[in-house]
């Protein structure tokens, strides 16, 4: 019985001696994986995230179409929904021929009696050659000079059907011709039709100057109206203002700027004027 219980407590060493083996191994193993871990930790926060910068200033800058970020308000501004239409194209006038209106043919008595006030009248342009006489004083021819067709000439006067013309105002030399031979009729009533819009528009500005309350200085204060627009009377027939020379002389002379020597559009009697000044 003695051997067996001898054994017994062998065994018994045997088993807690190996117990606390194990459980010293276990704890230094524990600690070891722990101070391993720590060292990874550590390592891991100190090294910087390149791929994260990388990837933060290689993107590119996405912004909303039509928002614009200030760098003094932090709210982008609102993309504005008013467009304003684009501008309406205005189509340049036409050609626009005097015509002659009855109005006109009772002014100048269907031709057979011109005012005098249009006289003398520049501008007119011969259909055909003209020659005219040099005179001495005392009436010899001494030479001719001739103007050819397409040339302007001056309309001195209209006695029945045939027109007395000159080379020029200051002229002394003279010539008659049948008055078809020129634009002379053309002429006349450009210059009437021209008065006829200025006496309109002149109106016009009165009746809206009119309208202005008189408390308000109008902003036409300094429009100042021919004096042929002023004393012309009520009938569209042509009338010589005292002192003055023709009736027409403050209207431009007829000139081609592509529509016509006559055209009495807008945009030609605008550069007319323009090329007066």
């Amino acid at each position: 019985m003695v051997p067996s219980s001898k054994g017994a407590c062998i065994d018994g060493d045997l088993a807690h001696y190996v117990g606390v083996v194990i459980k010293r191994y276990t704890i230094v193993l524990l600690s070891a994986l722990l101070l391993w871990g720590c060292d990874n930790g550590s390592t891991d926060a100190e090294q910087p995230n390149d791929s994260a910068d990388t990837n933060l200033s290689l993107a590119p800058e996405v912004t909303e179409p039509g928002v614009v970020v200030s760098p003094e308000s932090p709210h982008p501004a609102k993309p504005s929904l008013l467009v304003p239409p684009p501008p309406i194209p205005v189509a340049p006038e036409g050609p626009q021929a005097p015509a002659f209106t009855e109005e006109l043919l009772a002014s100048v008595k269907k031709w057979t009696a011109v005012p005098s006030s249009v006289f003398p009248l520049s501008g007119v342009t011969l259909k055909q050659a003209l020659n005219f006489e040099i005179k001495t004083p005392s009436g010899q021819v001494i030479g001719s000079f001739a103007r050819a067709a397409g040339d302007e000439v001056v309309a001195l006067a209209l006695v029945g059907n045939q027109l007395h013309v000159s080379p020029a105002k200051t002229s002394k030399q003279r010539n008659v011709l049948s008055v078809d031979e020129t634009d002379f009729k053309t002429c006349v009533a450009y210059l009437f039709e021209v008065r006829k819009r200025q006496r309109e528009a002149y109106e016009t500005e009165l009746a809206r100057r009119a309208s202005v309350p008189s408390s308000r200085p109008s902003p036409t204060s300094n429009f100042r109206p021919s004096p042929s627009l002023v004393n012309k009377p009520s009938s569209a027939r042509p009338h010589k203002p005292s002192g003055r020379g023709t009736l027409f002389e403050d209207i431009p002379p007829p000139m081609d700027f592509g529509h016509g020597k006559f055209c009495i559009c807008g945009d030609c009697r605008r550069q007319r004027k323009a090329a007066q000044k």
